[in-house]
C-alpha cells in the first residue's frame, strides 16, 4: 500500500513539473489582451442601449405632449409647422437631422461628450413623436429611419469620446484605422440615411 500511495505522490508531482513548464501553464496570461480588447467592445454595446432608452425616453415625452384633448391647440401647431411642398418638408427635416448629427460629431471630439451626447436622440424623438402625432402616420417609416441614424450617430460619438477619454488618462487603444476617417465614415452613413428619411418624409407628407 506504501509503494502505490508512493508511485502515486511521484506521479503527481510529475504532472505538476509538466503543467509548470508546459505552455499551457502562460495561458491565463494570454487572457489579458481579450479583456483589455472587449472594453470598448462592451462600451459600444452599452452605448447604443443608453441612446436606444433616451430615444424612447423622448418618445414617451414627444407623445405626451402632443397626444391628448388638453394639446389639441399643440397638435396644431405643430401640424402648421411641419405642413408644406415636398421641398420644404424635405429641407426641414434634413437640416433637423443634420444639425443633431453634427452636435453629436462636435460632442464626440470631447473627452466629456459622452456624458451629454444622450440628450441628443432624446430631443430629436421627442420632437419626431410630436411631429408624427400631429401629422400622417405614413411618416412613421421614415422616422423611425431618422432617428435610427441618430441613435447610432450618438453611439458613434460616444465611442469616439470614450476612446479619448482613455488616450487622456493614460490608457492604450487599439484602432485598425485612424480615428477620425472612421468616424466620418459612419457619420456620412448616418447623414444618407437622415437624406433618405427626409425624401420619404416629404413624399408622404399628406
Amino acid at each position: 500500500m506504501e509503494n502505490a500511495v508512493d508511485i502515486v505522490e511521484e506521479h503527481e508531482a510529475e504532472i505538476e513539473i509538466i503543467e509548470r513548464h508546459s505552455p499551457i501553464a502562460i495561458a491565463p496570461a494570454a487572457d489579458k489582451p481579450n479583456t483589455h480588447v472587449r472594453v470598448p467592445e462592451l462600451h459600444r454595446h452599452a452605448a447604443k442601449l443608453v441612446m436606444a432608452i433616451a430615444a424612447l425616453l423622448g418618445a414617451a415625452a414627444g407623445l405626451r405632449l402632443s397626444l391628448g384633448e388638453a394639446n389639441a391647440a399643440t397638435r396644431q401647431i405643430i401640424a402648421e409647422a411641419s405642413a408644406g411642398t415636398f421641398g420644404a418638408v424635405f429641407l426641414r427635416q434634413l437640416a433637423a437631422g443634420a444639425v443633431f448629427l453634427a452636435a453629436e460629431l462636435v460632442l464626440g471630439f470631447f473627452a466629456f461628450g459622452d456624458y451629454l451626447v444622450w440628450s441628443a436622440p432624446f430631443i430629436y424623438t421627442a420632437g419626431a413623436a410630436a411631429r408624427l402625432a400631429a401629422t400622417s402616420p405614413k411618416q412613421i417609416p421614415g422616422t423611425l429611419i431618422a432617428v435610427a441614424a441618430v441613435i447610432l450617430g450618438a453611439a458613434f460619438s460616444s465611442e469616439l469620446s470614450s476612446l479619448l477619454l482613455r488616450l487622456t488618462s493614460g490608457g492604450t487603444v487599439h484602432t485598425g484605422d485612424s480615428p477620425r476617417r472612421e468616424i466620418a465614415i459612419k457619420f456620412a452613413g448616418c447623414l444618407a440615411a437622415v437624406i433618405l428619411a427626409a425624401i420619404l418624409n416629404a413624399a408622404l407628407r399628406s
